[in-house]
């Protein structure tokens, strides 16, 4: 979309992130379903698309330094 901006590419860009987002929501179902409260402990640290970058150095710190 940004190398041709046109109608065409903006569809498919809106499309692609849609069938992301109700994709995502059909796995994590599935996902609640297999794992049960490991997955839910689990997703209740971690954020849903974009993880959180200071939680990231946080924990590679705490690996390093037990």
């Amino acid at each position: 979309l940004v190398l041709a901006p046109n109608i065409v590419n903006l569809v498919s860009v809106i499309c692609m992130v849609i069938y992301f987002v109700i994709g995502s929501n059909f796995e994590e179902k599935k996902l609640i379903k297999t794992f049960g409260k490991e997955y839910l402990d689990y997703k209740s640290e971690v954020p849903p698309f974009i993880p959180n970058i200071d939680s990231l150095f946080k924990k590679t710190i705490k690996a390093k330094n037990p």
